[in-house]
């Protein structure tokens, strides 16, 4: 379990909770080398998904959708089960588990895609966005989606392609 480095006490990172215990966007870096954000959810959020967050730190699975709005960029670290939990959200990370599509290509540019929280090397129309600054370790050589390691450079931001 990663903690936080510095002299903010009572993080638990891998924990979601149901009442504040935190300032919302609260930035802490941790151990395992990533910076993260305390974040209020937007529903159920299943592991390793890519995060949008709003300007009040509300997250929510990223869609295309959601991508086209202002906010943050985060990676979940673990499940939230239900919508107006508290929890800690990666901002940039190094080395943790990001859901990809199948047959994902590592070490090339990453696209959001309809399947919320996922994302995929291959854009297919010009409603998905390049997210910039994620990198995937590791291919994904099965045609289901799972989740593989992946890297951020800084903090990933999100852009439009023209195609």
């Amino acid at each position: 379990m990663a903690f936080p480095i510095g002299p903010l006490a009572g993080v638990i990172s891998d924990n979601t909770e149901d009442s504040q215990r935190f300032a919302l966007g609260t930035e802490v870096q941790f151990n395992d080398g990533s910076k993260r954000m305390y974040v209020k959810s937007g529903g159920n959020i299943t592991n390793a998904s890519l995060l949008h967050i709003d300007a009040t730190f509300k997250a929510k699975m990223v869609t295309d959708t959601l991508a086209k709005s202002s906010g943050r960029i985060g990676l979940a670290v673990h499940t939230v089960t239900a919508s107006d939990l508290y929890f800690w959200a990666a901002t940039a990370w190094v080395n943790l588990p990001l859901r990809v599509l199948g047959s994902c290509a590592a070490n090339v540019q990453l696209f959001t895609t309809g399947t919320a929280g996922a994302l995929d090397d291959a854009t297919a129309s010009t409603s998905q966005l390049q997210v910039m600054g994620v990198v995937l370790a590791s291919a994904n050589p099965s045609a289901t989606a799972t989740s593989k390691n992946s890297s951020s450079m800084g903090e990933p931001i999100i852009r439009r392609i023209e195609i």
